[in-house]
């Protein structure tokens, strides 16, 4: 008598237990203890709550991956130096950055070196290294300018736009031992997200004086120049981004402050290397938040209104699915 597996040439796999998800994508096996056919899939990106920061605080500073990140600084009712770590499953609290600082920027990574730049009231240069243990103050840069964007690892990072006595749009590239100023960006603004390296980032939103609600502007810098590209489908301030972004290819812009009298924003938008296309929104509404990780895994966290809440972006997403056999 004829068998399926005769017929067909194979057979589905019988286990006792189902594998991981995200290795066994599209594959179909029987779990013998359930008796159930199981199917993995692959889905469209999504965020998920995550445990909440130690203390609530907003305009902070933030560097790092989703599994080594720091969130920095900020404001509680006053500014702060509190410095928090996220290994991907908790937060806790480490060393306090030297001074007390909000609308900072971070960049690098908390398992090498991490750097905050700017911040405080009045404006300041100064910025401060971590060394896995405690923070010392290093180079400044050479203008004080705050509420810009840092991107890149630790031994080349790139500063960008921000306040100093108005909106700028001035470049600076770090070394690993001091900043040198480059080219400027084509609009100055303040509150933007930032992704990439040194020779290939990407600045958008944010507040500029011909756009003073909420920017959707897109600038690219090779290292040599700044590009204007497609813009950001719904313009907004205070946004995050996925630090560790590949600018040619893709790219995470989320949350942010909508134009007056609209609610803050939940929406998140993943850059393709030419347009913006909207994606899956977050849970809560963040501005001022903090912004770690890559396109693929991002971490969202504090925000204006003293929230504490943090929320991990996936993409793709991937479950175990009963197969129902008819």
């Amino acid at each position: 008598m004829a068998t399926y597996k005769g017929i067909q040439g194979y057979s589905v796999q019988k286990l006792s237990s189902d594998p991981t998800a995200s290795e066994t994508a599209g594959q179909l096996w029987y779990n013998s203890t359930s008796g159930k056919f199981k199917i993995s899939t692959e889905g469209a990106g999504a965020w998920a709550s995550i445990a909440s920061m130690n203390t609530a605080r907003q305009f902070v500073g933030a560097a790092g991956t989703y599994n080594a990140g720091l969130i920095a600084g900020g404001e509680t009712t006053v500014e702060v130096g509190i410095v928090e770590e996220y290994n991907g499953t908790a937060w806790t609290e480490i060393a306090d950055l030297s001074e007390t600082k909000y609308q900072l920027r971070g960049f690098g990574d908390s398992t090498e070196a991490c750097y905050m730049v700017g911040g405080r009231d009045p404006n300041t240069a100064n910025m401060e290294a971590f060394d896995g243990t405690s923070w010392t103050e290093t180079a400044n840069l050479p203008a004080t300018q705050n509420n810009g964007t840092a991107v890149g690892p630790s031994s080349s990072g790139l500063y960008a736009f921000g306040y100093n006595s108005g909106y700028v749009a001035e470049t600076y590239e770090w070394n690993g031992t001091s900043w040198s100023h480059t080219v400027d960006g084509i609009t100055g603004r303040v509150a933007m997200g930032g992704t990439g390296t040194q020779t290939a980032a990407l600045a958008f939103g944010g507040m500029s004086p011909s756009v003073p609600a909420a920017s959707a502007y897109t600038e690219s810098y090779d290292g040599t120049s700044w590009t204007q590209l497609n813009n950001l489908n719904t313009g907004r301030k205070g946004l995050g981004g996925s630090q560790f972004g590949r600018i040619n290819t893709s790219a995470l812009a989320f949350a942010g402050e909508l134009p007056p009298g609209s609610p803050n924003s939940v929406l998140t938008e993943k850059w393709d290397g030419t347009s913006w296309t909207e994606v899956a929104d977050l849970s809560t509404s963040n501005v001022g938040g903090g912004s770690l990780g890559t396109v693929n895994n991002a971490v969202s966290a504090g925000g204006q209104g003293l929230i504490a809440t943090a929320e991990e972006w996936s993409d793709p997403v991937y479950s175990i699915k009963t197969v129902t056999v008819s």
